[in-house]
């Protein structure tokens, strides 16, 4: 690798978020760790974002440009393609960083040098209600943590994205999940940092990610358990926390049977009588529902 490469590239894939753009710039900007260049794709965006780069006059940054939107997978890997620092980082256009993040990441490279990818906690910022909470991973439950949270949260050796191709860009949804679990899949080194280092923000605004509803969602997540079954059946725990997420989808659009399924399959391989209660008075809840819709349809 060339000596004046960077050690991070840092890729925000964006469309027509002009404020919350700037928000996550600075928030890069400010990282205490500075050997870094700034990637900012530009999907497709009506608004002008090399102008809002050029208020920065920073020449970490650079802007590539897809002339339509070709979604965030897509974008991601234009930003990949573009990269020269060893490790790529990812920030969605509406989160930000902590000031440490970069510096605590090359701190885990430091405690695992056999790592290939790595990841940290989560502040998840809800604007609507005004509230935050603190996601903190566990190291024995670090893929279940790790499906649960954003591409925002991933450090990745490049070489290591560049075998596996990137992001799916058949994945219109849970695109992240499918590139955790092709990294983990491999049996190798992670690195997991239980501090919040990313500031993720939920909101009512148009995501680059599809807005494709769940039901596509569901089934986009049978895909993943599938394509993976060899790696996630023997697991119970992560098992169980899919088949959640695929009730999950299937109930808030009126599956209710596939929902059921789906819950009991979480109840059988929960890892506590608790869960599996949870679990169990769930699937009561979408029989009912199932019931009540045959009685009156």
């Amino acid at each position: 690798m060339n000596s004046l490469s960077p050690h991070f590239s840092v890729i925000i894939p964006t469309l027509n978020r002009d404020k919350r753009l700037r928000l996550a710039i600075n928030s890069v900007l400010a990282q205490s760790f500075t050997d870094f260049e700034l990637i900012i794709v530009d999907d497709g965006s009506v608004n002008d974002v090399q102008a809002v780069v050029n208020e920065f006059n920073d020449a970490r940054i650079k802007v590539v440009i897809n002339q339509q939107s070709l979604g965030a997978s897509a974008a991601r890997n234009r930003g990949i393609e573009e990269a020269c620092g060893e490790w790529i980082v990812f920030l969605d256009d509406d989160d930000v960083f902590y000031p440490n993040r970069l510096e605590t990441a090359v701190q885990g490279e430091m405690d695992i040098p056999t790592a290939i990818f790595g990841f940290c906690a989560v502040e998840k910022v809800y604007d609507k209600l005004n509230k935050a909470k603190i996601f903190l991973p566990e190291i024995d439950e670090a893929t279940t943590f790790a499906l649960r949270l954003s591409t925002s949260v991933l450090t990745v050796r490049r070489e290591e994205l560049q075998a596996i191709g990137g992001f799916d860009t058949s994945f219109l949804v849970s695109e992240d999940r499918d590139l955790v679990l092709n990294l983990v899949v491999k049996g190798r080194d992670f690195y997991v940092s239980e501090k919040p280092l990313v500031k993720r923000i939920f909101h009512n605004e148009v995501q680059l990610s599809k807005q494709i509803g769940f039901y596509r969602q569901a089934r986009t997540d049978e895909d993943l358990l599938k394509k993976y079954s060899a790696f996630i059946l023997p697991k119970p725990e992560l098992y169980s926390f899919i088949s959640v997420l695929i009730a999950n989808s299937y109930s808030k659009c009126a599956e209710h049977k596939k929902a059921a399924n789906y819950y009991s399959t979480a109840a059988d391989n929960a890892s506590s009588e608790v869960l599996r209660y949870r679990f169990k008075a769930l699937i009561c809840r979408m029989k009912s529902f199932f019931l009540y819709q045959n009685k009156f349809s």
